[in-house]
């Protein structure tokens, strides 16, 4: 994955929760597509910040080795990772 790289992922609802797909997907398995991006460092952190950004509809953050992934409409993916960057955790 590369840092605050927009791409398109898919999602299952194993459970009822969603979380982003494995790689292949089980056949049958009902899946979902959205933007996500990559947002390197501490998961705890950049969930806060992501949080607080505003944005027009919600996000999804997953934390993964080394950072989260941001799942949103792509303008709010492009919002958070603007305020992400421009913060002291985006120039770490």
């Amino acid at each position: 994955m590369q840092p605050y790289e927009i791409v398109v992922r898919r999602f299952v609802r194993p459970d009822g929760k969603l979380q982003p797909a494995p790689d292949p997907i089980p056949e049958g398995e009902r899946f979902w597509t959205g933007h996500t991006a990559f947002l390197p460092g501490d998961a705890d952190l950049l969930t806060k910040h992501v949080a607080a950004v505003r944005i027009s509809f919600t996000a999804d953050v997953f934390p993964v080795d080394g950072g989260v992934l941001v799942h949103a409409g792509y303008s709010d993916v492009e919002r958070i990772i603007k305020a992400i960057r421009s913060s002291p955790l985006g120039r770490r």
